[in-house]
């Protein structure tokens, strides 16, 4: 009785503002008008909602989740430090050539004696009349170690043979290194997704980033070799090693593998000593 009242009561009023009195046809025409007005609005209402319960949900019609939109981690890249960087012997001369033949002699017996070593790069120093050189035995198909050795030798041929064994390939990074009162050397292997090793300090120099030596490869990880100075505040002092942490950057600069040097800060691994 309510809406007929009401009902009533419109035609009346619209009697009285148009003169004239609509039939019963306008009254139809205005209910349908009307009727359309909340279907529209309530079914506007309906998807406003399912599609807030989609992006609530996670999900997208038939099941299906929506892709991830968290972009992978990179670091700023720094500069690639410029290294005398040598990856063959040819016209590298005798004393080169005699550096290679003793790290050969050392790396081979490793691998059980049957296999040639290569040179796989060294690294020159004219500043510290120095260089490192990088020699491994290539591994076989489906061996999960390889055997390979760095060692620093002085321009005129003068140099000490260290250990040698056979490193994890499953071991993303490792680290070796010397230390004299005027620089640093570090050198390790380095998984074959990563374009370059970015070396961080105890004393809180810059970063360094350093090339990765391509093995093309003939090896499940590549290596990587440098030089850094020493602390001039303190020439003619011999100190601790400063390097403090290691990370292997890919080209697209997201870092894939971080170890801390002799310790397990931070919840990393330390870096595994190399060759």
């Amino acid at each position: 009785m309510i809406d007929l009242r009401a009902r009533l009561q419109e035609l009346a009023d619209a009697a009285t503002r148009d003169g004239t009195t609509p039939g019963p046809a306008h009254a139809i025409r205005r209910g349908r008008q009307r009727h359309r007005r909340v279907a529209a609005v309530t079914a506007s209402l309906l998807v406003v909602a399912l599609a807030a319960g989609s992006l609530l949900s996670g999900r997208l019609g038939g099941g299906r989740e929506l892709p991830a939109v968290r972009p992978p981690a990179t670091v700023p890249l720094l500069p690639l430090a410029r290294l005398d960087l040598h990856t063959d012997l040819s016209g590298a001369g005798f004393v080169i050539d005699h550096m290679y033949q003793d790290l050969a002699s050392v790396v081979e017996p490793c691998a059980g004696g049957s296999r040639r070593a290569e040179m796989v790069g060294y690294v020159r120093s004219e500043q510290y009349r120095r260089l490192v050189m990088v020699v491994a035995v290539p591994a076989k198909p489906g061996e999960t170690a390889v055997c390979w050795t760095a060692e620093m030798f002085e321009l005129g041929g003068a140099g000490s043979m260290g250990s040698v064994g056979a490193t994890s390939t499953e071991d993303p990074l490792t680290a070796a290194g010397k230390n004299s009162d005027r620089y640093g050397t570090v050198q390790g292997q380095v998984t074959r997704r990563a374009a370059r090793v970015r070396v961080e300090f105890t004393d809180g120099r810059r970063p360094l980033d350093l090339p990765v030596i391509d093995t093309g490869g003939r090896y499940p990880v590549n290596f990587f070799a440098a030089f850094f100075p020493q602390d001039p505040a303190r020439p003619g002092h011999p100190r601790a090693w400063t390097v403090a942490r290691l990370t292997a950057i890919d080209a697209a600069g997201r870092p894939v593998a971080t170890c801390s040097v002799g310790s397990a800060a931070g919840g990393r691994p330390g870096c595994p000593p190399g060759g």
